[in-house]
């Protein structure tokens, strides 16, 4: 008997302060003519049965009118927060920050794809942060919540060391991303005026040779 379709929230992660931007809420910027929120929002709906927004700030209920928003069920804990709020839904959860511009559906797609037919607790692109993966555009499965939980009760909100717990967690090495473009831009992030600004042009079909991510997220 074939297994029975697996749920998978879309869950757009909107925290951080924005301090390098001077606090603007970074995921209402435009790029490409478009809010970044809405391309996240896009790429997501193409391949989850729902989409929800995860934010703290009293006015995510404006931003996109209609969205469901949920906020962190323990505040303060960064992006391990935000993923354990989204869990709290009981389904599988593609995760992708607010400010990721380039995500797309086939990446998304792909990542539960592989999550679903490996039976794994985490699909994780491999990044160039400090700790070698990008957390915040991946597949968890329902399963995780507790690990997230643990994490939690423990004290520890460092989102790598969490993912490292995970006994069936998969990554997708920089090789296997490049299917889907350039892994500098499917998972660059604006989280400066800099990094805005090169966005904006990539999106207007500007150079994407040598593209690195100079603006690397605070480590999780």
């Amino acid at each position: 008997m074939a297994d029975a379709p697996r749920r998978c929230i879309g869950a757009v992660l909107a925290g951080g302060r924005a301090s390098r931007m001077g606090g603007a809420p970074k995921g209402l910027a435009t790029v490409g003519g478009t809010r970044i929120v809405d391309r996240v929002m896009a790429a997501l709906r193409a391949v989850t049965d729902e989409v929800i927004i995860v934010a703290a700030q009293p006015d995510a209920g404006e931003w996109c009118p209609g969205t469901p928003v949920v906020s962190d069920r323990v505040p303060n804990l960064g992006p391990l927060g935000g993923i354990d709020a989204a869990l709290a839904s009981g389904a599988d959860v593609l995760v992708v920050a607010w400010d990721m511009p380039f995500v797309t559906p086939a990446l998304l797609a792909a990542l539960r794809e592989r999550g679903e037919r490996a039976h794994a607790d985490a699909v994780v692109p491999e990044g160039e942060g400090a700790h070698g993966l990008e957390p915040l555009c991946a597949w968890y499965a329902a399963s995780t919540a507790q690990f997230f939980a643990e994490a939690i009760a423990s004290g520890d909100s460092a989102l790598h060391r969490t993912l490292r717990t995970l006994p069936r967690l998969v990554i997708v090495e920089r090789d296997a991303l490049r299917s889907f473009g350039n892994p500098a831009q499917l998972l660059t992030s604006v989280n400066t005026h800099a990094s805005l600004a090169r966005a904006q042009k990539l999106a207007r079909g500007g150079p994407t040779a040598g593209l690195t991510d100079r603006s690397p997220r605070p480590p999780s």
